[in-house]
């Protein structure tokens, strides 16, 4: 699997405080984001957890009728899900190199995940997206809004992020392939938005 020096460094901290931050935030669902990706699937669809790390938005998938297939590039985040009770396929792999085949999914659920790659790696991280992806199928994408790359801490965990600001994100989807129905930005800080492949 391909590795950059700061999506290592990411890693390595997910790693080493997977516990830590699956505490945080393994209980607090979006929602709202998981209803409205829902509604654009067929029961039983088969659904990529790109970047899902220890699994919340897989275990919500499952109990909606999906078929999650949960993809994070660190162990640490996946053995938390499996201690967690998700029940779902998971694989160590990387959104640049998918180890699937095409048109392996009927939707994909990227939240949160491509801000770790260096802006020049999203756009391939989005064609490799849109490939798994069957005709008709549906994105869900969220990044953070800004300019810019650069390193944030939180409690100890130390992650590279890329920034974006909307229309570059809906240039960057739209260059992949993807239509774009719906967007929106949350709190100044969160852009999120579900792309179509037709």
């Amino acid at each position: 699997m391909p590795q950059d020096d700061d999506l290592r460094e990411t890693v390595r901290s997910y790693d080493e405080h997977a516990q830590q931050y699956a505490d945080e935030w393994f209980d607090k669902p979006l929602a709202a984001h998981i209803r409205s990706f829902a509604a654009t699937l067929r029961p039983g669809a088969r659904v990529l957890d790109a970047g899902g790390g220890h699994g919340r938005d897989s275990a919500e998938l499952a109990k909606r009728g999906f078929k999650p297939c949960l993809l994070d590039l660190s162990a640490g985040l996946l053995a938390e899900a499996r201690a967690r009770g998700v029940d779902v396929c998971m694989v160590q792999g990387d959104l640049r190199a998918l180890p699937f085949r095409d048109r392996s999914f009927d939707g994909v659920w990227a939240c949160a995940s491509l801000v770790h790659l260096e802006r020049a790696q999203i756009p391939g991280a989005l064609r490799e997206l849109h490939r798994v992806t069957c005709e008709g199928g549906t994105l869900f994408i969220s990044m953070r809004v800004g300019s810019g790359e650069g390193w944030e801490m939180w409690n100890g965990l130390r992650r590279f992020y890329t920034y974006v600001q909307p229309t570059e994100a809906i240039e960057l989807l739209e260059d992949a392939g993807w239509s774009v129905p719906w967007w929106g930005v949350e709190r100044s800080r969160w852009f999120s938005a579900i792309g179509t492949k037709e």
